[in-house]
Parts: structure tokens; C-alpha cells; sequence
């Protein structure tokens, strides 16, 4: 298993510990909840959220019953920055550590071609409020997340087909 960097994320004041791992091989690891994009559209631009709380982000979310991490992908994407996969592959897997209670889950990370729709956001949970696209480093700055949002840029670079 090849690690490539390694952090922790506070969710709610718990402090998780986060593996990067670079594969692009999503099978051999369970449990995968989440599914998370770089999006990028046709022109070049790509697409970030913005969340109810003033926060930024990039669209993807929860596994829900009997989907596979691809349709829970095209899913999340449409309900929370309403945009159309037209090509996905995967850049990375992170594992997550909860440290108080030992569990270990998954993330699963793809790089994405997408197609903007001209449909309002969808989010059922109603945390997210508005798509934006920019350059690289308008999504860069406006997230804030330091160096593992460059570690998914670079792989959606050295990945991308």
C-alpha cells in the first residue's frame, strides 16, 4: 500500500486520522462511504460548492443502499453542484481513522469531465446552495484545504486521459 501523505481532519471536534493512499484500485477496500470529484468541465473550468455555512467544498457524499461508489458519484454530483458526468476515473483512496473509536472506513476520490446543467441544486440535506467554477487556483484559495487539495490536483493531472 503505497501512502502518500497523511493528515488529520477535525469533524466536529473529533480529530481523524487520514491516509492518502495512491491507488486507483477502489475494490480491495471496505468499507468505501463516501465518493468525492475534481470536476472539471469540457471549457476547463472547474466546479466547487458552497455549503450553507459559508464553507467550500467539492461535490460528492455518502454510499447510499445497493449503489456502486460510480452511481453514488453521478448522483452526488447532479443533487449538489447540478452537473453530468461525462467521463470519471479514480485518483485516490483515503482511509479514515476514527480515534476513539478505532474504526477504519474508506473514501474513494475520481477525477471527472463534467457537463454543467442548467438545473437548481438539488441537495436533499440542504447543506449545499450554489455551484461555482473557476480556475485551479480559484478553487484552491477559496477551499483553504492546504496540501491534500494539491494532492488531488496532481493526481487529476497525472491521471486524467
Amino acid at each position: 500500500m503505497n501512502i502518500v501523505m497523511q493528515d488529520v481532519f477535525d469533524h466536529y471536534g473529533v480529530q481523524y486520522l487520514c491516509d492518502y493512499i495512491d491507488t486507483q484500485e477502489f475494490d480491495q477496500f471496505t468499507p468505501v462511504r463516501q465518493s468525492q470529484a475534481v470536476c472539471q468541465t469540457e471549457d476547463g473550468e472547474f466546479v466547487y460548492i458552497e455549503n450553507r455555512n459559508g464553507s467550500f467544498g467539492l461535490p460528492g457524499g455518502t454510499v447510499e443502499e445497493g449503489e456502486s461508489l460510480e452511481e453514488t458519484l453521478e448522483r452526488e454530483l447532479m443533487e449538489e453542484a447540478s452537473v453530468k458526468v461525462l467521463k470519471a476515473w479514480p485518483l485516490l483512496v483515503v482511509r479514515i481513522v476514527n480515534p476513539k473509536t478505532m474504526e477504519i472506513y474508506y473514501q474513494a476520490r475520481y477525477g471527472t469531465i463534467v457537463e454543467c446543467l442548467d438545473q437548481p441544486i438539488t441537495d436533499p440535506d440542504q447543506h449545499v446552495i450554489a455551484r461555482h467554477l473557476g480556475t485551479e487556483q480559484d478553487v484552491i484559495s477559496r477551499l483553504g484545504w492546504g496540501p491534500k487539495l494539491d494532492l488531488y490536483f496532481r493526481k487529476f493531472h497525472e491521471t486524467k486521459k
